[in-house]
């Protein structure tokens, strides 16, 4: 008796290496359960920029999403010392900032722009469109296609003047 289930245990387990000997075992797709901490989300985020002696910007927004290449913004507003920056959508990638909707920008030198898209290099300082926008300097209105403003150098470069008004 023994002899008889030695010999089908012996060849149950024959059987089941003969199975496992025809499987691919490389080509199985198992993946561990791990935590992504890479994709994070927030609401109503409220952010200040200190120095040494005051508070030199405050940013705020409704939501925030961080991806594995880019960080994405809604309801933006950036208040600082120079200038003020707001938009529904702001996407942030490297040095790459892209504003969309609704997006409104004003300085201390009296230049505020207004449009519905806004491209800002941070290496460079510089704002950009090539949508429709208007801009406000002190008590001038322009109206055009494409603009460039370097921050550092206060110069803007504006293309296709639609309409100029002095005031």
């Amino acid at each position: 008796m023994a002899i008889k289930i030695f010999s089908v245990l012996m060849g149950i387990f024959s059987l089941v290496f003969i199975f496992l000997g025809m499987q691919d075992l490389y080509s199985i797709q198992i993946k561990p359960l791990s935590v992504d901490f890479k994709s994070i989300e927030a609401k109503n985020i409220n952010a200040f920029d200190l120095n040494s002696s005051l508070v030199a910007s405050f940013y705020e927004a409704d939501d925030w999403v961080r991806f594995e290449d880019k960080d994405s913004f809604s309801k933006v507003n950036i208040f600082s010392l120079e200038q003020n920056l707001s938009s529904n959508e702001l996407l942030m990638q490297d040095d790459n900032i892209s504003l969309k909707g609704n997006v409104f920008y004003t300085d201390v030198n009296g230049t505020r722009i207004r449009a519905d898209e806004i491209f800002y290099v941070k290496d460079l300082k510089i704002l950009h469109t090539d949508t429709n926008f208007t801009a406000y300097k002190d008590s001038n209105i322009l109206l055009g296609n494409s603009l460039v403003y370097d921050l550092l150098n206060r110069q803007i470069k504006i293309e296709g003047v639609k309409l100029w008004l002095n005031k």
